[in-house]
């Protein structure tokens, strides 16, 4: 294995990768550096807890597509190719063959299950490693409010977590994957991209075991936070808003989404 990786800015210095915690990207360069010449590892799990992450970490670049796990345990940088490039009389080929010839290489150099070329997200389904998430149509779902409904289902509905019944594919999907792909139809409503990252932390927050304000602990539902976002956003076009002066997103999810709650929003005192 060479003591040399390079890492493209066509990757790194993208907002998609800039938005994931530290601790994750850090892991995503850990790997590459540890990566064979074709960009595989064979014990990302080892590495991880080695330099102190946790599982969200990886299941994190699992979910956002950064590497394609296999059932062997082994894992592949997907923009390897992209980051690197190996003269031929330095290469030393995979040991793992097999899960090699599962893949293809696409014309940007990204590499991809054989069956699908470019960066799938999480809906994609496969059966590879613990972490990886199967997620059905059939799942109960609690939708979008009607004005949104054509939209929005055709890219995927907010799960009702109070909802009992659940499909047997939905049982695989982890906490993390299940809040990041409900926490991107909620970020697609809202027209100021900025402080995604933040963002996130709070909705995990809100959504989980809830976030302590002013002495008052908020336990939010996603179909809450989407209609607070949504009345945020509609009264701010009403009132004819220029998008620089709407919040941050990490702004409004501190504090001022409480303002825009329904009725019906739960919270609790802190005891």
């Amino acid at each position: 294995m060479a003591n040399r990786r390079m890492f493209s800015l066509d990757v790194v210095d993208t907002d998609f990768f800039l938005d994931m915690p530290l601790t994750a990207q850090t892991l995503y360069f850990h790997l590459g550096m540890r990566a064979d010449d074709d960009g595989f590892i064979g014990n990302p799990k080892r590495i991880q807890r080695m330099i102190g992450c946790n599982d969200d970490d990886l299941r994190l670049l699992l979910a956002k597509g950064f590497i394609i796990p296999f059932e062997s345990g082994a894992c592949v940088i997907r923009h390897w190719k992209v980051h690197n490039y190996i003269r031929t009389d330095r290469y030393k080929e995979t040991v793992y063959t097999s899960e090699k010839n599962m893949l293809s290489v696409a014309k940007n150099g990204e590499y991809a299950l054989s069956d699908t070329i470019g960066i799938p997200n999480v809906n994609q389904t496969t059966h590879q490693m613990e972490t990886q998430v199967r997620i059905g149509k059939d799942n109960i779902l609690l939708c979008a409010p009607a004005e949104a409904q054509e939209s929005e289902m055709d890219t995927g509905c907010i799960q009702d977590e109070s909802e009992p019944e659940r499909s047997p594919s939905s049982d695989r999907k982890t906490a993390l994957e299940q809040d990041c792909e409900d926490f991107e139809i909620i970020y697609k409503k809202y027209p100021k991209k900025r402080g995604k990252a933040k963002a996130f932390e709070y909705y995990r927050g809100f959504v989980g075991k809830g976030r302590v304000l002013n002495g008052i602990r908020y336990r939010l539902t996603q179909k809450q936070i989407y209609l607070a976002v949504v009345d945020y956003v509609e009264a701010k076009e009403e009132a004819g808003t220029d998008l620089q002066f709407y919040q941050d997103f990490s702004t409004f999810m501190n504090k001022t989404i409480l303002d825009y709650l329904p009725d019906e929003e739960e919270k609790t005192h802190d005891t």
